[in-house]
């Protein structure tokens, strides 16, 4: 199916406008030329998909959008062009996005508020400048330190310093802290009862029973 037939498909079914003028006006909102509905998906590139992924997700007038690991396979320069054109879409169109996302670094330069999940659980909750701040949450940490380096023995040192065994997996436990498995510095409480919530200097809100002097 051709980018052009993909997104007035989502315009007739949301009961819009479908005409040329309408499939070219999403387009233009993505910053893309309206040749590109004639093409293929196989004849784009990776950053025009992403590209075309949001022209059909616009099409819906939507006020809130679902982005789950938007910049995930791009590159550095065309995953930093997405997040640009994200929030000029933000201003322009009064949107709000919510982003699925293991890339910390990423997330401080275009969220207002992050939310740090693990097995479902809020472990963490700041501001996006709160989290230049520490201390953090472990897991948090975790995310921070995961991000590659282009030097020898990295991995090795990311799983001694994690406390984390490859291809080991560890169930959560039915009480006590949902990370208390795989943290490198729980405490005997991690194990017996839920951790309780507080407030750090930065002004984020920790879930964990140790306390900023430990976490620091």
């Amino acid at each position: 199916m051709s980018v052009g037939a993909t997104l007035r498909r989502v315009l007739t079914f949301y009961n819009e406008d479908a005409s040329d003028a309408a499939l070219n006006r999403v387009l233009d909102m993505v910053r893309l030329p309206a040749a590109v509905a004639g093409r293929y998906p196989t004849q784009l590139s990776g950053g025009q998909k992403q590209r075309v992924n949001l022209a059909r997700a616009l099409a819906a007038r939507p006020r809130l959008v679902l982005c789950d690991e938007i910049t995930a396979a791009l590159d550095t320069v065309v995953a930093a062009a997405i997040l640009d054109l994200m929030m000029e879409l933000k201003r322009e169109l009064g949107l709000s996005w919510l982003f699925v996302t293991h890339d910390l670094h990423a997330l401080r330069s275009v969220c207002d508020h992050v939310a740090v999940l693990y097995a479902g659980h809020c472990v963490e909750f700041s501001t996006a400048s709160a989290m230049n701040t520490p201390p953090h949450h472990p897991y948090t940490r975790k995310l921070e330190n995961s991000v590659p380096e282009m030097q020898p023995g990295w991995l090795d040192g990311v799983i001694r310093q994690n406390g984390l065994k490859p291809g080991r997996t560890t169930p959560v436990p039915a009480h006590g802290c949902c990370y208390m498995p795989r943290c490198p510095i729980a405490v005997a409480d991690c194990a017996q009862t839920l951790p309780p919530t507080w407030q750090a200097p930065s002004g984020a809100r920790i879930n964990c029973h140790l306390q900023a002097s430990d976490l620091s």
